[in-house]
């Protein structure tokens, strides 16, 4: 009787399987979707700050006639600046335009 009992617990259990892999594989979907979203956010930021970056560095090449770009000259003037390149790029736009450059 006692070994009837187990393989009855057993088989109880058992039914218990497939919903455990179903849940198994919905919560890594889960995980997968929230990755992608977070990744999908990083890189619209990043484009954003890009686009900022890049309009500060014509605005730099401009006023110092250089052809190679104008993140060099921000580095020679800013040394010792411990702002993100996007915070300085988007206050060099609003500065020379007067438009915000800020990346929202």
């Amino acid at each position: 009787m006692r070994s009837g009992r187990w393989i009855s617990a057993l088989n109880r259990s058992a039914r218990w399987v497939p919903v455990a892999q179903q849940l198994a594989g919905a919560i890594q979907s889960l995980d997968a979707y929230r990755t992608t979203a977070a990744l999908a956010r990083n890189m619209a930021e990043a484009m954003r700050s890009r686009a900022v970056i890049e309009q500060a560095k014509g605005m730099l090449m401009a006023v110092s006639h250089r052809r190679e770009g104008g993140v060099r000259p921000a580095r020679v003037a800013f040394p010792t600046l411990k702002h993100k390149l996007r915070d300085v790029a988007g206050r060099i736009v609003e500065a020379r335009s007067g438009v915000r450059g800020r990346v929202y």
